[in-house]
């Protein structure tokens, strides 16, 4: 999937210690969202939206404890 925010590939981020996690479009939510629900990919959307300077409403998708990091972003790679 290409992130459309930045326009390259969508990217999980996995900043030890906390938990892997994407930060996506809002208009892409739903999509994202699918993906991860159709492949069984535990995850939780952040309650609320941020937008820096007018900018794109931006959210957070958690993707818990101990996920198969490689795993997920191979799948994102090969959504289109």
């Amino acid at each position: 999937m290409i992130d459309a925010l930045t326009k390259k590939p969508l990217t999980v981020i996995n900043p030890a210690p906390t938990w892997p996690y994407l930060r996506v479009a809002v208009s892409q939510l739903t999509d994202i969202r699918r993906v991860l629900e159709i492949n069984a990919i535990s995850h939780e959307v952040s309650e609320h939206f941020i937008s820096i300077d007018g900018g794109p409403e931006v959210a957070k998708i958690k993707l818990g404890r101990t996920p198969d990091v490689a795993a997920i972003q191979k799948i994102l790679d090969e959504a289109s």
